[in-house]
């Protein structure tokens, strides 16, 4: 049985931890994700390990783990024994101390770990106590010189990505982006030369096998390997072998590639290959890359279980087992999930299976026809290559055509101008008339796709609601494009409400609106007064209710209709707490029947429950737009201190750097 470790986390920021992958029968063995809320850090990502004897340590950004392994048959491999932290590891921006790499070294029995955020190494013994820290310009003060100049916020001395030992014992740290440039290279710890590069994109990794030393480069998807010998510096551009993943079916040939982790095991090479940024339409998923050393080829892919809570499992470091876990992952005779301490069985979700590379003679009966009796369709190439199969690891299943999800609601490069009141000298001044238009939207682009939660959030005047307003087809662009593909419902308070009428009666005029019959709307009427709460108030005028009543009432009407598109303003910002949770089951109701949904709040911790993705606006400009965790952890950050958050990514937004109204964070 050969068996490596990976340290692993989900690019959806769902979760992380640690698998032990069964390499003989090309599936993952054992499974244990870290339970966060006893780990002081914002971002979840379990990244360097190392193994010692019965020990594995790993690091997440502000903390160092340190785990016993242990042979009991019904519990979790590994027992989180010590969690270290030390203060100026938590302090800082999302990312805290930045850790990134441990290593235990056997021969000076000390603890190397990679502290980013001061570009430098913390020493500690190996029950990790900390002894002292020592940073990249005394190490290597030659390769790390004083800057001359600074340009801009962003220059650093570099970052150790990984940390690694040499046969003859020299510890060797893998650092990338060297006094603010891309290049990076291995670095001698002990005696600070640079062992190998300058490398011209940021490396990853290191290790040596048979007297080769080889790094992973991640922006060129390949593992440049070079000859070496006790003592050498080695250029980068003289790689003896290079290897690349490849990838072997057709359906994934547009894929992007990245590499990042790897080991050596039983004279093949192994490395973990994900992509950045964002996947395309048919972006073939992460998966671990197995290479032949003596042929020199790639000879097998392992695509590692994706489940709920752990989807589209990335590789961020690779090791072999050590014979403890080996000898302890023997008990288990099939996989096993734990999340913490606890066992868990887990909700596999669809992976992609081997497919054949050549298509079936006309009339063969392919896998697929045998096993569900339904002839496959080979006409058209666009069918085949969208074919996936469920991941069970215990048995084979059916593959399936994957169903590819509409959008919705897709805009691309709007804009939305306002022209605000002013005197009468604007008429004859050109520099006032241009000070009078108010962009509330610049150039926004997003797709909102069948199923999805859609966040916006941001301060007070950024643009949210023209931003629903223009999604509920209110106002139309003045520049770029709009496409809504349903019936759209928007949802804000006051609006659509006559003062003077009742709750009943406003309730049949909105449905009319809606397009719903005054029978459709008598049918529902039962069901929207129950949801809504308001008992005797239904009969009195809508002016006589708080903005609470008016909500709930808005609300139930909105929600009753279950439109293609609902579109709700700060509406679920109101009323008790008995009913924004009756109104947040409301809500998973609906986006489990695939209905969009876009969701305008100052409340992060609804949007953290509901949203798939979360975009954020500022001054009317996107300023991120992504996964909701990652999203709303930078507006948390942004809100701290707006205007020097603004001063720091200049570069990256294109908005100017103002105080302006403070964040909105209620909960």
């Amino acid at each position: 049985m050969s068996l490596i470790i990976a340290s692993i986390f989900s690019r959806k920021q769902q979760g992380a931890g640690l698998m032990v992958y069964d390499l003989t029968k090309s599936e993952a063995a054992y499974v244990q994700l870290l339970n966060f809320e006893s780990i002081p850090t914002r971002l979840h990502q379990l990244r360097g390990i190392s193994v010692l004897a019965d020990q594995l340590y790993a690091v997440v950004p502000g903390a160092l783990l340190i785990f016993r392994i242990q042979t009991k048959e019904n519990g979790p491999l590994f027992i989180l024994e010590k969690t270290v932290v030390r203060p100026d590891w938590v302090l800082g921006k999302e990312a805290q101390g930045d850790l990134h790499a441990v290593y235990a070294s056997t021969r000076r029995n000390r603890l190397f770990v990679s502290f980013n955020s001061q570009a430098a190494v913390e020493i500690l013994d190996l029950d990790g106590n900390f002894l002292e820290r020592q940073y990249l310009w005394e190490i290597a003060p030659d390769i790390f010189p004083l800057p001359t100049k600074i340009a801009g916020n962003s220059f650093q001395f570099g970052i150790i990505r990984h940390i690694f030992e040499a046969p003859d014992g020299e510890v060797m740290l893998t650092t990338a982006l060297l006094n603010g440039t891309l290049e990076g290279g291995i670095i001698s710890y002990d005696d600070g030369r640079m062992v190998l590069g300058p490398t011209p994109q940021p490396p990853h990794g290191g290790l040596f096998f048979q007297n080769r030393l080889a790094y992973c480069d991640i922006r060129q998807a390949e593992v440049p390997v070079y000859k070496w010998s006790s003592g050498m510096s080695i250029t980068a551009n003289e790689p003896s072998s290079v290897f690349r993943p490849e990838i072997t079916e057709k359906r994934w040939q547009d894929s992007e590639q990245a590499v990042r982790g790897m080991t050596c095991i039983d004279e093949h090479l192994l490395c973990g290959v994900f992509y950045l940024g964002k996947p395309k339409k048919k972006q073939i998923p992460p998966r671990m890359v197995e290479f032949d050393l003596d042929a020199g080829k790639q000879i097998r892919e392992h695509f590692l279980p994706s489940f709920k809570g752990l989807e589209e499992p990335m590789i961020y470091a690779l090791l072999p087992a050590s014979p403890e876990i080996e000898a302890a992952a023997a008990m288990y005779a099939e996989p096993r999930y734990f999340r913490g301490d606890e066992p868990f069985a887990p909700e596999l979700l669809k992976q992609p299976q081997e497919m054949p590379e050549q298509s079936p003679e006309k009339g063969a009966v392919t896998p697929v026809e045998a096993q569900s009796g339904v002839k496959e369709n080979t006409k058209s190439e666009e069918t085949e290559s969208e074919i996936q199969a469920p991941s069970d690891l215990h048995c084979e299943a059916p593959q399936l055509p994957v169903i590819e999800r509409k959008p919705t609601v897709v805009l691309d490069g709007v804009s939305v101008k306002f022209v605000r009141s002013g005197k009468l000298l604007a008429k004859f001044s050109n520099q006032l008339r241009k000070k009078r238009i108010h962009w509330a939207l610049r150039g926004v682009s997003l797709s909102v796709f069948e199923g999805e939660v859609l966040g916006i959030i941001g301060r007070n005047g950024s643009g949210k609601s023209t931003m629903s307003m223009v999604c509920a087809g209110v106002y139309q662009p003045d520049e770029g494009k709009i496409t809504v593909q349903g019936r759209v419902q928007l949802l804000a308070l006051g609006v659509g409400f006559k003062n003077e009428l009742s709750g009943r009666e406003n309730v049949v005029i909105s449905g009319s609106l809606m397009g719903l019959s005054r029978r459709e709307i008598l049918a529902k009427m039962d069901e929207v007064e129950e949801f809504a709460e308001l008992g005797d108030f239904m009969d009195e005028p809508v002016r006589t209710y708080s903005s609470g009543m008016r909500s709930r009432l808005g609300f139930a009407v909105a929600t009753a209709v279950q439109p293609d598109i609902l579109i709700l303003d700060e509406i679920m910002a109101t009323g008790d707490r008995a009913f924004q949770d009756k109104a947040m089951n409301r809500m998973k109701e609906m986006r489990s029947l695939a209905r969009s949904v876009i969701i305008v709040s100052h409340a992060p911790g609804q949007l953290r429950k509901l949203c798939d993705k979360v975009l954020w606006l500022e001054k009317g400009r996107t300023v991120m737009l992504g996964e909701t965790k990652e999203v709303l952890n930078a507006y948390d950050n942004f809100c701290q201190n707006p205007q020097k958050w603004l001063m720091r990514h200049q570069q990256e937004v294109d908005i100017p750097p103002d105080a302006g109204e403070g964040c909105s964070q209620t909960e």
